[in-house]
């Protein structure tokens, strides 16, 4: 069977997963590349050294791996479409917090549950376009 005539029996619902986790995968970049964008302001306004700075953004990354395991419990019982929705629900609201932040602690609170829902983003939106794309265009 082609390729061509592969993606030709692609259902509504199989592009919208997909869909559905693309999207979520492009809002955590955004969101990364965001912070990188406003890092030298908030260093400025929170008199933090680069050191914090980093240590903050290392905290959102251990945390996605932190979240990666705790969102795929989390979908084994609620199911992967409401954990993933579960999950970019998490981290837009923490992204939203992260800037009404008044202090170092709270910006580190916020990136860290962010990183949560980032990292169970990252892993149910891959299961789940895993369990729904037809196995001949998985890469």
């Amino acid at each position: 069977m082609s390729v061509a005539t592969t993606f030709s029996q692609i259902t509504s619902a199989q592009k919208r997963t997909l869909i559905a986790a693309a999207l979520g995968w492009m809002l955590d970049a955004f969101d990364a590349m965001l912070y990188a964008l406003v890092l030298a302001y908030v260093m400025r306004e929170f008199g933090m050294s680069k050191g914090m700075s980093g240590l903050l953004n290392t905290l959102t990354l251990l945390a996605s791996g932190i979240g990666g395991v705790l969102f795929g419990f989390i979908a084994d019982r609620i199911g992967r479409k409401r954990a993933l929705m579960l999950s970019i629900l998490t981290y837009s609201v923490c992204s939203f917090a992260s800037g009404l932040s008044t202090s170092v602690f709270m910006l580190a609170v916020f990136r860290f549950v962010l990183g949560l829902g980032m990292g169970g983003e990252w892993n149910t939106g891959a299961t789940l376009v895993a369990e729904t794309w037809p196995t001949e265009l998985r890469a």
